[in-house]
């Protein structure tokens, strides 16, 4: 597991809604919070599926960024 400082967390915070808000413009963040809710089910995975992808991609996008520089 990889650790993500705090600005790192922000950031990919930031890309994630962002992505959200392009697809979706007129997306309220109720809809957002529901889609990444994790659920109570044994796998512990989220409400939505590819919401958890798209997050996974943005932290992945965000670690490969700052760790270049």
């Amino acid at each position: 597991m990889k650790i993500l400082t705090e600005e790192e967390a922000f950031e990919a915070m930031r890309r994630f809604l962002d992505l959200q808000w392009q697809r979706a413009p007129d997306l309220e963040v109720a809809s957002v919070l529901g889609d990444i809710s994790l659920e109570t089910t044994n796998d512990g995975g989220t409400a939505d599926p590819a919401a958890a992808d798209e997050w996974h991609d943005c932290v992945l996008q965000v670690l490969n960024n700052s760790r270049k520089h």
